[in-house]
């Protein structure tokens, strides 16, 4: 089971979303192995825990029989629970923290509603109906720098914006870029803004950019991020980034971003916790029938790689954990008003072993797998040995 899982991600457009493992999301004293296995050791143990019972099962739960392999199994989860538990009560962050607020543009889909945010994203507007629609743009990003502005006097010393929070026509972008940077530059902070860079109409896609855009307190760009996955839906409209995750040292650590989908493919993050980043910026954008679950899933990034998340949410969950999972702050889309989340974050991170090793684990049940089949297949007996080692029944009969 932990092979197929794992192949299953290389190949599953959506990466690891709907991992049996993320199952356990909140069981904190088990979800301490993602720092050393990943999801596969949780896949390994889950797995495990349904073939013992079956060959339990087998053996008609008699004692004798099943009483090692249990006291194996047992004695192993134990272990895993008890490290865990050990982790997050000896080892929980002691860092410095550093404000963090994460910020929503008020009243978004009542001035751009998904009939007409949706055609701009796919291309299907005319140049007079872009132009008409330009001041409406103006004013959720103005909304935006405002409020982020009013963050940074309130102590914050970095902002994030969720996924595509602030739209812009691509012929619109270089200016409001300079608004963005002179807000930063004045209000000293660092300020990640989720950017939908519309494209001119051509007719053909892609049609939109889906960006991270970092400005430091100097008013530089640090970094232009571009998705790596897009949503299937999305495959086409947008333009692909080359997933390399961009990490920079900073006063507050060492920050890194990805968008959205990006989290559910472990080896795309898994480059901030080798690069030992801190502090993992992560803009995104939601639906209501999936609220809050892709936020708590991606949740296990944090873990396996060591840097504290802040994940900044468009019509779901926002929340921002700690790097063993430890709830910082939340703020839901649609039940908090107005849409700003601060949260207190450590800033230092924690180099974990899975970092280093990757999915070796999912390496080595992939070989064990081969060995074991190979020995079943060795252990057959031959048809022709099979047959002579069959007893003759019954009287013979000769005719």
């Amino acid at each position: 089971m932990t092979t197929v899982w794992y192949l299953n991600a290389l190949v599953n457009p959506l990466g690891t979303f709907g991992n049996p493992a993320y199952t356990q999301y909140g069981d904190l004293p088990l979800l301490q192995l993602l720092s050393v296995t990943g999801l596969w050791g949780i896949v390994f143990l889950m797995s495990w825990l349904a073939s013992l019972v079956n060959w339990a099962w087998e053996q008609g739960f008699a004692w004798s029989k099943v009483r090692p392999g249990l006291l194996l199994y047992g004695a192993l989860l134990a272990l895993v629970f008890v490290g865990g538990g050990a982790r997050l009560a000896l080892f929980a962050p002691q860092a410095a923290t550093v404000r963090v607020a994460g910020i929503t543009a008020l009243h978004f889909h009542r001035l751009l509603p998904q009939s007409s945010y949706n055609p701009l994203l796919d291309g299907k507007l005319t140049e007079a109906e872009r132009q008409a629609i330009r001041p409406v743009l103006a004013q959720i990003d103005d909304d935006l720098l405002t409020r982020s502005q009013q963050e940074a006097r309130a102590g914050a010393k970095v902002v994030v914006w969720p996924e595509s929070g602030a739209p812009v026509l691509q012929e619109d972008e270089a200016a409001f870029l300079r608004q963005a940077r002179a807000v930063a530059q004045a209000s000293g902070i660092y300020l990640d803004m989720g950017l939908a860079v519309i494209l001119p109409p051509s007719g053909k896609p892609p049609f939109a950019q889906d960006t991270s855009v970092l400005i430091d307190p100097s008013g530089h760009i640090v970094w232009i991020y571009q998705k790596a996955h897009p949503d299937p839906g999305d495959h086409g409209r947008l333009v692909p980034g080359n997933g390399q995750i961009p990490v920079v040292a900073t006063p507050y650590g060492r920050l890194a971003t990805a968008l959205a989908s990006d989290a559910f493919f472990p080896s795309t993050i898994r480059q901030a916790g080798q690069a030992n980043a801190d502090i993992l910026l992560r803009p995104e954008g939601d639906y209501r029938e999936i609220d809050p679950l892709e936020t708590q899933l991606t949740t296990f990034r944090a873990i396996e790689n060591g840097f504290s998340l802040v994940t900044q949410t468009d019509l779901g969950l926002s929340m921002a954990v700690d790097y063993e999972g430890q709830v910082l702050a939340a703020s839901d889309y649609f039940t908090t008003d107005p849409q700003v989340m601060v949260a207190y974050v450590p800033m230092k991170g924690v180099h974990t072993i899975y970092a280093t090793i990757g999915d070796l684990f999912a390496w080595l049940s992939m070989a064990g797998l081969v060995v074991l089949i190979g020995v079943a297949l060795a252990r057959r007996p031959k048809a022709s040995e099979a047959g002579a080692s069959e007893p003759i029944e019954g009287p013979l009969h000769v005719s």
